[in-house]
């Protein structure tokens, strides 16, 4: 699978398609994970593309894969339209290893640091673009590079965060660093989890409480009929026990 992103980065711009690109690289371990690639053009684009000669959206998707040839043997590719009629080219693959990832990147990525070390996961890239893909000018791709922490995040200089997904923004004919860094190891909770956590600790508790209160009421009531019962004795108003006269 090496060179995924790189191959696809250059057959869109070589397509002159104002488009954009999502990457999604989405760490299920510290080891491995997915990385999904969704590439949109509008109805316009579509059409202009069209004009070139250049088919349909979807046959271009499906040429992508197979110019990946050896590369993209386990790539999944899926074409569908959004609810504002854009054409989306979905290509998903998984990774075992950071190396594989690695190789999925390509030519545009420079790992600087990528691994876990002393209970925290580091994600440390430099995207560049190359000289092909930074010719284009205004041509160039917008991405949108999405990558899922294993674990809490730390820190990041991403222009957005959502739970463990750090978002950037990248010309696609400029360069930018990207890091971002999770803490794994232990415990890595989020609200959710951190919710249910405490109500398994809360509900032996509040089970007992409970049951304390229901013994009580229970022996209050039963208390309440006993004294209720020996008043007439207590008062010296016993009833007659010889009815012979």
């Amino acid at each position: 699978m090496r060179k995924v992103l790189f191959l696809l980065i250059g057959a869109a711009v070589l397509l002159l398609a104002a488009c954009s690109m999502d990457t999604h690289t989405k760490f299920d371990t510290t080891q491995s994970g997915t990385m999904d690639i969704v590439w949109t053009t509008t109805a316009e684009e579509a059409q202009m593309l069209q004009s070139l000669g250049s088919g349909t959206v979807e046959d271009m998707c499906n040429e992508m894969k197979s110019d990946l040839g050896s590369d993209g043997e386990n790539i999944t590719v899926t074409f569908s339209t959004d609810d504002n009629g854009n054409n989306v080219c979905t290509l998903s693959g998984a990774f075992a290893n950071l190396q594989e990832l690695q190789d999925m990147y390509g030519e545009d990525i420079t790992v600087n640091r990528l691994g876990e070390e002393d209970g925290k996961f580091y994600y440390d890239i430099t995207y560049a673009a190359s000289d092909e893909t930074s010719g284009m000018g205004d041509y160039a791709l917008t991405l949108h590079w999405r990558v899922t922490m294993p674990g809490k995040v730390l820190e990041h200089n991403g222009d957005s965060i959502e739970g463990n997904t750090v978002t950037w923004t990248i010309s696609g004919s400029g360069s930018r660093h990207l890091t971002a860094v999770s803490k794994v190891g232990g415990f890595n909770l989020d609200a959710k989890m951190l919710g249910l956590v405490a109500l398994c600790l809360c509900l032996p508790l509040l089970l007992i409480i409970v049951g304390v209160i229901v013994w009580l009421v229970v022996r209050k009531k039963k208390r309440a009929e006993t004294e209720t019962y020996a008043a007439p004795a207590a008062s010296g108003n016993e009833p007659p026990t010889d009815w012979t006269g």
